[in-house]
């Protein structure tokens, strides 16, 4: 699994400002012809050079792989994942709008800032490791200090736009 997200980082890191800046200096479709060029190598990559294994596990139903759902652990490792990556990319899309049109940033300062923000990723992976182990015991541990961080990142915005509106000003007082 750290193998995994640490592939998600790669990609966020190089794959998406060096896809920004294709689209960017060639226009959009290129990026998304590139992405598919790569994707056919990739897949005729791991035909030609990933070795078959034979099985010999016995066939496991349907029904018996789905009672693995009935493992809370599991259920609150896969809703963590789902809202903490779903946050991060929903995040990770309005970059480019927001710095843009919001901002001021020119077109190519963009791609360095989603590098910064992906050289950040990295950043953040490798400390997490010794927290991590300290904590792995303790879930609900560390789903309040998610929930902590959250709470404390919306009433950080909410006090930057109160004068904004009225009712969001009132919410923060």
């Amino acid at each position: 699994v750290g193998q995994m997200f640490a592939g998600l980082t790669l990609a966020n890191v190089l794959g998406v400002p060096a896809g920004a800046w294709v689209g960017n200096a060639f226009g959009w479709n290129v990026t998304f012809w590139a992405v598919a060029i790569l994707g056919v190598l990739a897949i005729a990559a791991i035909a030609l050079f990933v070795p078959r294994v034979a099985i010999d596990a016995k066939r496991v139903s349907i029904r018996d792989q789905l009672g693995a759902f009935r493992n809370s652990q599991l259920l609150l490792s896969l809703l963590i994942t789902i809202f903490g990556w779903t946050g991060f990319m929903t995040f990770y899309g309005y970059i480019s709008p927001v710095s843009q049109d919001v901002v001021g940033l020119p077109v190519n300062a963009v791609t360095l800032l989603l590098v910064a923000v992906g050289a950040g990723l990295v950043d953040g992976g490798l400390r997490q490791r010794r927290p991590v182990r300290i904590l792995r015991d303790d879930g609900r541990q560390r789903v309040g200090d998610a929930v902590g961080t959250e709470r404390a990142l919306a009433a950080q915005h909410l006090e930057q736009h109160a004068s904004e509106c009225p009712d969001v000003g009132s919410l923060v007082d």
